[in-house]
């Protein structure tokens, strides 16, 4: 079986998508290849994972640039481990070493987009230099959706690459095991930042409370945006009808299954993308309908008409009038819940969503 070093400073117990896609993959790619995985040396004691965990440092106080101890680092493990190939969990800079370990070692690496990264790259020259010529000397590139497969595609034209989409990381709770809820409310999950929209959905919770005074929305999140959200909260009189709180996820759980539907406006833009939308697909998973804000790889997450609603998560009355059909359509909103959590079961579990980089992998090592 060929051996695979990943390279990441993101894995769980780290929170965050990056950390539970690639945990997602690599743990489903065991059965495929063997698996190593490099992780900063504080990170290391607290990786539950079940392959060899390696250390090393990812930002030295004293050097630069700051990454530059994981090329010898990275040259060290694929001589004396034998390994086949490296995996890298972000172009930059760790895809920078990756590059460079392979000119002494002379085995491929691959490395994994999400969005975000490519346009921060993009937005600087030297970085697009650099993201282009580490894309440039991959073996391959994994996605985590055509939207982003085709902005790497544009930096590094012919450069094999595939899709591999996140998968909900929130197994649904039994419906029997869940509580009633005290009344209706609609949920939100995300970290408050810009592009996730939550300031907008108050606005738009605003204008729904004016046909339908009992709408009630739970947003659920942490991040640098959540004091304006609460003083948003305060300044268009929503304490009553909206509430502003994190959970853990066995709260989370809960929560996913007690709510009418799931509502994230996310705001999309070439600077500041949405990759995916894992936190559609979680909602899915509990039988839960969504509207989701049009852009990145968002359609790809949400089938529009199918699984929930898309719309222009700039524009409030976009947002409200779909809050308000599905919170007075009951029937409609359960329809695209259960095709959405069908599709889910179906086709977003690691297992079966590895498949494509399955193939390309087998394809390295053919004679």
């Amino acid at each position: 079986m060929k051996r695979l070093l990943a390279i990441t400073d993101e894995y769980p117990p780290v929170r965050g998508g990056v950390a539970n896609y690639l945990a997602g993959v690599l743990e489903a790619f065991c059965t495929y290849a063997s698996v190593e995985l490099l992780v900063p040396a504080d990170l290391a004691p607290q990786v539950v994972a079940p392959f060899p965990v390696h250390t090393g440092t990812f930002a030295h106080r004293l050097l630069w640039p700051r990454w530059i101890p994981l090329v010898p680092r990275i040259v060290r493990i694929v001589t004396e481990r034998s390994v086949d190939a490296v995996l890298v969990s972000h172009v930059l800079p760790y895809g920078t070493a990756a590059w460079m370990a392979a000119r002494i070692t002379r085995r491929p690496y691959i490395v994994c987009v999400h969005g975000l990264d490519l346009a921060r790259a993009e937005a600087q020259s030297r970085k697009k230099g650099l993201t282009q010529r580490v894309l440039r000397g991959a073996a391959l590139i994994v996605a985590n959706s055509e939207y982003t497969l085709a902005r790497a595609m544009a930096l590094a034209p012919g450069v094999s690459g595939v899709v591999v989409p996140p998968c909900p990381a929130i197994d649904p709770t039994p419906a029997a095991t869940v509580p009633e809820p005290s009344e209706r409310f609609i949920l939100a999950v995300g970290r408050m930042v810009p592009r996730k929209g939550f300031r907008t959905l108050l606005r738009a919770t605003k204008e729904a409370l004016r046909e339908a005074p009992e709408v009630r929305v739970v947003m659920v999140g942490d991040g640098p945006e959540r004091a304006e959200v609460v003083d948003d909260r305060k300044r268009l009189g929503l304490e009553g009808a909206v509430q502003v709180r994190t959970a853990t996820d066995d709260e989370l759980r809960t929560l996913y299954a007690q709510c009418a539907f799931f509502v994230l406006p996310t705001q999309s833009s070439d600077l500041d993308p949405e990759g995916f939308g894992t936190v559609f697909l979680e909602a899915n998973g509990f039988g839960k309908t969504v509207v989701a804000g049009a852009g990145g790889g968002v359609a790809e997450a949400v089938l529009d008409g199918k699984t929930g609603l898309l719309v222009d998560g700039r524009d409030p009355n976009d947002i409200a009038q779909a809050m308000l059909r599905l919170w007075r359509d009951p029937a409609e909103a359960m329809r695209l819940g259960e095709t959405g959590r069908r599709r889910v079961q179906e086709r977003f579990r690691y297992i079966h969503a590895i498949q494509p980089l399955v193939d390309a992998w087998n394809a390295l090592w053919r004679v």
